[in-house]
C-alpha cells in the first residue's frame, strides 16, 4: 500500500514543534487526575484523530512506559511490613526444611516432602513477586534465595532418580517403594 504523504512538510511541522518548546522546563508539569478506564486523548500539537509515534491505539492513559493505574508512591509501612512476614515465613520453612522429621525415601512420604519444598518454593516466589512491587530490594534477595534453596532441595530428591546423580540409600533411584 502506498503511503502518499509529504515527508518533508511532516518534518517541517515536528522542527517547528520542537523549536516552540522551551529546551528544559524549570518543573514538571503535575499529570492532571484521570481515572485508569480513560484513554489518551490527541493533544492540540496533533491532528485530531492521531496519537504519538509508538503509541498504538487504545493504550490507557499515563505517563509513558508507565501503565495506567501503577502507582509512583512510596509504598506504605504496612505493605513492607507485609512482605518481611512473608519473607520471614518462607525462611523459616527453608531452614526447617533439612531438618525434615519424617522420611523422604519414596512413596507417600517422597510425595509429602517434595510438596514441602514446592511451598516453600512458592513462598519464596510470592515474597520476591511481593517485595518487587513493594519496593523492598532486601527482601526480593531473600525471596529469591529462598527459591534457589527450595530448587536446590528438590534437586536433591528429583536427581538421583532421573539418573542424572548417583543414587543413595537415602536416595534410591526408584519413586516408589515397592
Amino acid at each position: 500500500m502506498a503511503d502518499n504523504r509529504n515527508w518533508e512538510k511532516e518534518l517541517a511541522k515536528i522542527d517547528e514543534l520542537i523549536e516552540k518548546a522551551p529546551d528544559e522546563p524549570a518543573e514538571a508539569p503535575s499529570a492532571p487526575a484521570r481515572s485508569p478506564t480513560s484513554v489518551r486523548q490527541p493533544g492540540p500539537a496533533m491532528p485530531q484523530g492521531r496519537l504519538p509515534a509508538g503509541v498504538p491505539a487504545g493504550v490507557p492513559a499515563g505517563r509513558e512506559g508507565v501503565p495506567a493505574g501503577a502507582s509512583t508512591a512510596a509504598p506504605s509501612r504496612w505493605a513492607r511490613a507485609g512482605v518481611w512476614m512473608l519473607a520471614t515465613i518462607a525462611t523459616a520453612a527453608a531452614v526447617a526444611l533439612p531438618f525434615w522429621p519424617f522420611g523422604s525415601r519414596c512413596g507417600a512420604e517422597l510425595l509429602v516432602y517434595m510438596a514441602a519444598v514446592g511451598g516453600t518454593g512458592l513462598l519464596g516466589l510470592a515474597t520476591s513477586v511481593r517485595s518487587w512491587r513493594v519496593r523492598a530490594p532486601r527482601a526480593h534477595v531473600v525471596g529469591l534465595l529462598v527459591l534457589v534453596w527450595s530448587l536446590a532441595l528438590a534437586s536433591w530428591q528429583v536427581l538421583p532418580r532421573v539418573g542424572a546423580a548417583l543414587p543413595t540409600p537415602d536416595r534410591p533411584s526408584v519413586w516408589s517403594c515397592g
